[in-house]
C-alpha cells in the first residue's frame, strides 16, 4: 500500500488560524526559542540569585 504524505504550507496555517504569516512564523521562531531555554524555574531562580536583596526585605522577594 503507498502512503501519501500531506503537508501544508506556513501560509495555509496562518490562514486556518487566523494570523498574519509574519505573526505566525515570530511566533514558531519564538516558541523554538523558548523550548530551547533552560526551565523557566531556573531563570526565575538565577535572576533572583543576580538580583541583590536585602535581609529586612528578603521575605517579600522571595
Amino acid at each position: 500500500m503507498e502512503k501519501i504524505e500531506q503537508t501544508l504550507d506556513s501560509r495555509e496555517v496562518a490562514e486556518m488560524v487566523g494570523k498574519r504569516h509574519d505573526h505566525l512564523m515570530r511566533d514558531i521562531k519564538k516558541y523554538i526559542d523558548e523550548m530551547a531555554a533552560p526551565p523557566i524555574l531556573g531563570r526565575e531562580l538565577k535572576a533572583k540569585l543576580h538580583t541583590p536583596i536585602s535581609l529586612q526585605n528578603l521575605h517579600t522577594k522571595m
